[in-house]
């Protein structure tokens, strides 16, 4: 048996100690709360046959709880004893790489933003601001977010269930690694127990998300380099005509890969997925687009717009 005591007076560590450690599934591992005349402790037994697993779990929790309770002492310590200088520059590059990470964040890293501020004697400037909510769209994308980023930093597995473009549905359970920004969309990248590998997951199509009390070891070894492209498989080169009126669309989509005509037509040359992305992408332009080539596409899109005028007919 391997055990473990933790001796304090603070309560709140005590708390957070004990609320950490119940959420350990591992039968083999109990732990007691003791309350002595001069220091209140509590003590982890382990039974199991895997120490170095129940080591990395216990060293986990602790440095959370060195992060999440000691911030602003730490802070302070770094800062006015001088362990590090930050000269003026230093310090504004810190607090706007700070609030970049704030924009993404909830109340709690503003906070520690607002903190490092007076720390410094700084205003902090209010340079970004990232909003998740979309027009069109009521899901829930920041909690789905934060979650996540949560499982990341405590290294806990997650399920959820996930729709994929096919149309297919699986539950799914999770290594969470990385969250990526790509293409106006967020993406989990993560190793899939289903799969047996490393993949790509869309936010907006992970329904039902839990973090698992199971945490995880992946050494950084272990991880691919993670591309800086997220493939689309199949992809088929096309050349699109645009009307003046889809102008605004196809600048901010196409950027500087547009060509123009002396009606102010617009021409985009560009690789589109070979599936039914493709046709719900040029659809959504309505009658401001034209395939210009391939011809099987034009025959393609001709068709299914035909089906579609069925159903109105």
């Amino acid at each position: 048996m391997k055990s473990i005591c933790i001796k304090t007076n603070n309560s709140n560590l005590l708390d957070y100690l004990y609320n950490e450690f119940k959420l350990i599934d591992e039968d083999n591992i109990c732990f007691s709360l003791n309350e002595f005349k001069n220091f209140k402790n509590i003590i982890i037994h382990y039974n199991g046959d895997d120490l170095p697993s129940f080591i990395r779990k216990v060293s986990s929790i602790l440095s959370y709880l060195v992060i999440d309770e000691f911030e602003e002492d730490l802070l302070k310590n770094i800062i006015f004893k001088n362990y590090f200088y930050f000269d003026n520059k230093e310090k504004e590059q810190i607090l706007m790489a700070l609030q970049g990470i704030s924009a993404t964040e909830n109340s709690q890293s503003e906070e520690l933003l607002i903190k490092l501020g007076g720390l410094f004697q700084s205003k902090v400037t209010n340079w970004i601001e990232v909003d998740f909510s979309e027009w069109y769209k009521n899901t829930p994308k920041l909690d789905t977010f934060n979650l996540i980023k949560r499982a990341i930093f405590n290294r806990r597995t997650i399920t959820f269930s996930y729709f994929a473009r096919e149309g297919n549905y699986s539950k799914r359970t999770v290594e969470p690694i990385k969250l990526i920004f790509k293409n106006k969309d967020w993406y989990l990248y993560g190793f899939c127990l289903l799969r047996n590998d490393f993949r790509f997951f869309k936010l907006t199509r992970i329904k039902d998300l839990i973090i698992s009390s199971d945490t995880f070891v992946r050494e950084v070894g272990n991880i691919p380099e993670i591309e800086t492209t997220i493939k689309n498989e199949n992809m088929i080169p096309a050349k699109l005509k645009f009307s003046p009126q889809a102008a605004f669309r196809v600048y901010d989509e196409f950027t500087d890969n547009v060509s123009k005509d002396n009606q102010g037509n617009l021409y985009v040359n560009i690789d589109l997925p070979d599936n039914e992305t493709l046709f719900s992408y040029i659809l959504s332009f309505g009658d401001n687009v034209e395939i210009i080539e391939p011809d099987y596409l034009r025959q393609s899109i001709k068709e299914k717009i035909e089906r579609m005028l069925e159903k109105y007919i």
